[in-house]
């Protein structure tokens, strides 16, 4: 039985290892998992703790604000360390630190670390960097001195039972010492929720060839295509892992009914037994796996049994650009077009007015881009929308009474669906990878988006988990900020700075589909962060930029604004700066998207030689 299970296990890590090139001997590794690691041969246990005083464990807590127990009574019993009590929602950074550095036994090549751990609140995007807050181990040399530090990104999810976690590192040469840390800056623990360790253990491993940097959960892909018209598909989902999937781990249901007894496994895709009619319509698959890292994923499929849509196709060149029914297309676009006073509280004259400053393309929030009155204007002035529904989920798509895109796949105006707003504060990369596979099961001829800020100062960026999330990325570009240094010289760089970066994750990162990357621009003050707009100057310099940076369109935030928050519509002289910029693009885009214009080389007519 062991041999069995043990070839299979060996065939999935194989695949796995030649498609990422992240492991270099996935047989090897196959037949270690991280727990083993930690016993002779390959390793040993170097220092386990109960969290109890004896430990040597300090804790810390941003104006004590929170309850932080050791190894005493807590909620969860001895021997753990809890994290809540939080009376407000607040700041509530804490940390908790081994006082003195423990001596290494011996030289070694590498590190195992683990815990388990239960929690109220996701701490998948949990911050890793500033104020000492972290979760890490640093290393110290023979003189007490750090010669490296790693951090240890515990990618918590909400868990109602205990989970264990395994993280494996390589250890930096002349480490003689290590100190190590628990801590988080952010999500803050609220009231009434709660974070809770027990069991850790740090060992030493010479089994340099295991070593993978797996905090991702288990891929899952739906294989049948769909829509599909054969009533009698046969269902086909790939697990698959870095590591690789304990095959007891997964659990497949087909439309809410256990199903897994009924699947056989080959590699890394899993088929459905037996004959299958299915009716027309959406059928939800639901399956669980967990890798020998103790990644847990929980994925959300459907297919839809039925017609193709047939409303055209969008799709996007090898170069980003977009084709529409075939022909190119740029993309030039307002965020959050909405019934004002300044347009009468009309939609005909906002899109009348839309049309003759030269956009063709509009977004709006909170489901009034799906509403009959907006799109028949928008069909009316020849325009093309980011269809965007509530709050972005996979219930919105596959719930009854939800399903705007099943009931939308068949509207002429989308451009693309616009999945995520702000992306990286709200949804995991999974569940963003779960809703762009639902909703390209039910319209596969538009491609889909999300935006956020990309955060470059962060490791990694808010782009580059996400780079497989959705088509096209809109990078939240706005750097005329309070808090910025020398906004006026650096806007133009960090332009410059944002769409490098995103165009590096998209081929670094990408699974092969092209990708785009479409900027949405400062055009706006207020909001908190913002003290004054972009002056018609940076404006320009920003826009273009950006466009000579790979951009496959532009977009600008924002249309409207209240209170002591402006948009482009706030003067004539905005509007106007709007107009001319649209209009130029617009000018511009047949020689943008040209795939054969030689790209001429810049050259500096005045000012410094080199941006900031």
């Amino acid at each position: 039985m062991m041999k069995r299970i043990l070839s299979v296990v060996t065939l999935a890590v194989t695949f796995a290892g030649s498609a990422s090139g992240i492991l270099s001997a996935a047989p090897e590794f196959a037949r270690h998992r991280p727990d083993e690691l930690l016993r002779a041969p390959l390793g040993e246990v170097v220092f386990k703790s109960t969290f109890a005083a004896a430990d040597g464990w300090k804790t810390e807590n941003y104006k004590d604000r929170l309850d932080l127990r050791l190894g005493g009574e807590t909620p969860f019993g001895a021997d753990v360390l809890y994290v809540g009590g939080s009376t407000n929602a607040c700041d509530t950074a804490w940390k908790c630190v081994l006082t003195e550095p423990r001596k290494l036994p011996r030289p070694a090549a590498a590190y195992v670390f683990s815990v388990e751990f239960r929690a109220t609140l996701d701490f998948y995007r949990a911050t890793h960097a500033g104020g000492g807050w972290t979760c890490s181990v640093t290393w110290l040399g023979s003189d007490g001195q750090v010669v490296g530090s790693d951090p240890l990104p515990l990618k918590m999810r909400r868990s109602g039972d205990w989970r264990r976690v395994w993280l494996v590192g390589r250890i930096p040469a002349g480490a003689a010492a290590y100190r190590l840390q628990l801590g988080y800056d952010d999500p803050n623990v609220g009231p009434g929720g709660h974070i809770a360790f027990r069991r850790l253990v740090l060992g030493l491993t010479d089994a340099t060839w295991a070593v993978t940097d797996d905090m991702r959960p288990p891929r899952v892909k739906l294989l049948t295509p769909s829509p599909t018209a054969d009533a009698q598909a046969v269902l086909r989902v790939s697990v698959s892992d870095e590591s690789a999937v304990r095959e007891r781990s997964v659990r497949l249901s087909v439309d809410g009914r256990d199903e897994t007894a009924n699947f056989t496994r080959q590699g890394d895709v899993w088929t459905l037994g037996g004959a299958r009619t299915w009716t027309n319509g959406i059928h939800t698959v639901d399956v669980s796996a967990t890798d020998w890292y103790g990644n847990l994923r929980t994925a959300h499929k459907l297919f839809l049994i039925g017609e193709k849509a047939d409303a055209g196709r969008v799709e996007i060149r090898k170069d980003g650009k977009f084709t529409v029914d075939g022909k190119p297309f740029f993309p030039i676009g307002v965020y959050a077009v909405q019934r004002r006073e300044f347009n009468g509280e009309d939609w005909d004259k906002a899109f009348a007015d839309l049309r003759s400053a030269g956009f063709n393309v509009v977004h709006s929030y909170g489901g009034t881009g799906t509403s009959p009155d907006f799109l028949a204007a928008v069909r009316k002035y020849g325009m093309r929308t980011w269809t965007a529904y509530k709050r972005g989920s996979w219930d919105e798509v596959c719930f009854p009474g939800a399903d705007f895109v099943n009931r939308l796949r068949h509207e002429p105006t989308t451009l693309a669906w616009y999945l995520a707003d702000d992306t990286s504060g709200h949804q995991s990369p999974e569940e963003l990878e779960d809703y762009d596979d639902a909703v390209k099961a039910l319209d596969p001829n538009h491609p889909t988006a999300q935006a956020d800020g990309l955060h470059r100062e962060r490791k990694p960026d808010n782009y580059r988990d996400y780079v497989n999330g959705t088509d096209i990325f809109i990078p939240e570009i706005y750097p005329i900020r309070a808090a910025s240094a020398d906004p006026d010289t650096n806007c133009v760089a960090e332009v410059i700075c944002d769409m490098k970066r995103c165009l590096e994750n998209a081929a670094k990162f990408g699974d092969g589909r092209p990708k785009s990357i479409l900027p949405v621009l400062q055009h706006f003050r207020g909001w908190g962060d913002w003290p004054r707009f972009p002056n018609a100057d940076e404006e320009v310099a920003m826009t273009f930029a950006a466009v000579v940076c790979g951009a496959s369109g532009m977009t600008w935030y924002t249309y409207g604004g209240r209170g002591k928050n402006e948009g482009i519509t706030s003067t004539p002289a905005r509007w106007g700066l709007s107009a001319e910029m649209a209009h130029r693009l617009g000018e511009l885009a047949p020689a943008i998207l040209d795939e054969t214009v030689e790209v001429p080389t810049p050259e500096v007519l005045s000012g410094p030689a080199t941006d900031p």
